[in-house]
């Protein structure tokens, strides 16, 4: 099933269906040639740039689709049309979204000091100060 298209389920008689505290909205980046498929909470929680990109009326654009019928798709729902993210290589923002998605209580995160650069610079440009506070801590800490 594609990701562009929404099914409505009614349910029977005593089935109702209810969005689980754990139901994320993913958004597709693209960085360089790489796509990257990440629950959009992980950005918004840590960036006032992507909330505030998020919060933004989405800009629909629309295409034939089979028999000639316009579909309208929002940028980053597919891997067909992601929201590319210029600015930061692929590696750099692997870097950042190893932060972002390894929870530090159950693994530490054992970055070198270039994936934490990374992070820094990412985290300072989309205005992550968690993140960024952590990056800077890290890399203090790493032997010299």
């Amino acid at each position: 099933m594609s990701d562009e298209v929404v099914a409505t389920v009614t349910p029977g008689p005593g089935l109702v269906r209810q969005r689980g505290k754990f139901y994320y909205d993913s958004v597709v980046f693209q960085v360089e040639d790489k796509l990257h498929r990440i629950p959009r909470i992980h950005l918004t929680k840590y960036s006032q740039v992507f909330k505030d990109m998020f919060e933004l009326p989405p800009t629909p654009s629309s295409e034939a689709g089979e028999g000639g019928i316009k579909q309208v798709v929002i940028e980053g729902t597919t891997d067909e049309h992601p929201i590319v993210l210029p600015g930061c290589t692929n590696e750099e923002f692997e870097s950042l979204l190893e932060v972002l998605l390894t929870p530090g209580h159950l693994a530490p995160l054992e970055l070198d000091t270039d994936r934490w650069i990374a992070a820094l610079k990412l985290s300072t440009m989309w205005d992550m100060p968690l993140i960024r506070s952590l990056s800077i801590k890290s890399l203090s800490s790493l032997p010299r």
